[in-house]
């Protein structure tokens, strides 16, 4: 043992770490009075590269936290109005993400516990020198870097976290749509319940499916949802009249966020002397075309939560479209059947006869 202590070298401050290589972003603020222990604190930042903000009593640091955020926050005082414990307490409520560090000289042994139970993330043994100060507040300050890095890697996880769980809903919900589609023949009952469907997933409580009158080229609603829904079915639509009829004749989909300023819409909007004429400023707006055929449109409005429609919002509603589409086209395409065989069976009244007669 004492050879080895023979050959230790001791320690100079050519020794000490040097600047702490992390983001120039990093923020320090110490809370200490005029003195020895302030020029400890300066002198030790300097030597990592460091700037630091100074405040002389609790209140004033809280309030300089509150403007800023300060990554490392030095705590060199015992009270004043507050005690440490109370103002870390409160430090770490403000700003959670904060580390603080407890420097004061002369502190008791229950004064450390009661900080460090406060969430402070180290503190300077009495007596400690300038190098253990530099050490402790290089881990700081890396410490910082650190939590800075896994929040950012915390916040990514949380969106696409969010972005999966807004995938598997939109695939629930194109499920269940797909399932309607193929299992319910009825043309009005497949929108409605679609309807339905798309209103619950969007947390809306208004919209409506048109569908493309043959015979005379018009968009005529076929199921609608929400205030005055009833009065609407039937209602007709020529295509580039209004904005159910621009949309259709435009044939792209539309995501309005306000419709006070947007351009397209804005005069469409407004009901008689220029009153608002519609109870949401936002919405979505999609036409039904299937195999270049325009067979009608979809519209959704109102969300509960009184947020606007997103890009997302429309991409998924672009996505439903396609296959809303192809069951409105059959469903023409058997309505110009039937007819197609009405027209025929007028036409050969006697081939009718001799048809029926020949079945078994």
């Amino acid at each position: 043992m004492e050879e080895r202590q023979k050959t230790m070298k001791p320690i100079t401050p050519a020794d000490w770490p040097g600047a702490v290589g992390v983001d120039k972003a990093v923020r320090l603020l110490a809370v200490c009075a005029p003195g020895k222990v302030e020029d400890r604190v300066r002198h030790a930042t300097k030597a990592l590269g460091r700037d630091v903000h100074f405040s002389r009593t609790f209140d004033d640091a809280l309030r300089m936290a509150s403007e800023h955020f300060y990554e490392v926050v030095i705590v060199a005082k015992t009270d004043n109005g507050m005690s440490a414990c109370e103002f870390v307490s409160a430090i770490r409520r403000a700003s959670h993400d904060s580390v603080v560090l407890v420097a004061f000289p002369g502190a008791r042994y229950e004064q450390v516990v009661e900080v460090m139970v406060e969430g402070a993330y180290d503190f300077l043994p009495e007596g400690a020198g300038e190098l253990q100060l530099r050490l402790m507040l290089g881990r700081a300050i890396e410490h910082a870097r650190l939590r800075r890095k896994s929040s950012r890697l915390e916040r990514a996880l949380d969106a696409r976290t969010e972005s999966l769980r807004q995938r598997l809903q939109e695939l629930v919900l194109l499920h269940d749509v797909i399932e309607d589609m193929s299992s319910v023949s009825d043309l009005d009952e497949v929108l409605g319940r679609t309807l339905d469907r798309i209103l619950e997933a969007f947390g809306s409580t208004c919209g409506s499916f048109f569908v493309l009158e043959p015979e005379t080229g018009d968009l005529v609603v076929r199921v609608a949802a929400g205030t005055g829904a009833e009065q609407c079915l039937g209602n007709r639509h020529r295509i580039g009249e209004g904005i159910s009829g621009k949309v259709a004749r435009d044939r792209h989909p539309v995501l309005v966020t306000n419709i006070e300023d947007d351009s397209r819409f804005r005069e469409d909007a407004q009901g008689e002397n220029g009153a608002r004429g519609y109870r949401s400023p936002s919405f979505v707006a999609v036409p039904l075309v299937c195999h270049e055929r325009l067979v009608g449109e979809m519209n959704i409005a109102e969300k509960g939560s009184g947020e606007n429609f997103t890009p997302d919002d429309l991409r998924l509603l672009a996505t439903l479209a396609g296959h809303v589409a192809g069951t409105i086209n059959s469903a023409l395409l058997a309505q110009e059947l039937h007819r197609a065989q009405e027209q025929l069976n007028a036409a050969h009244p006697d081939k009718q006869d001799s048809d029926t007669e020949n079945q078994p």
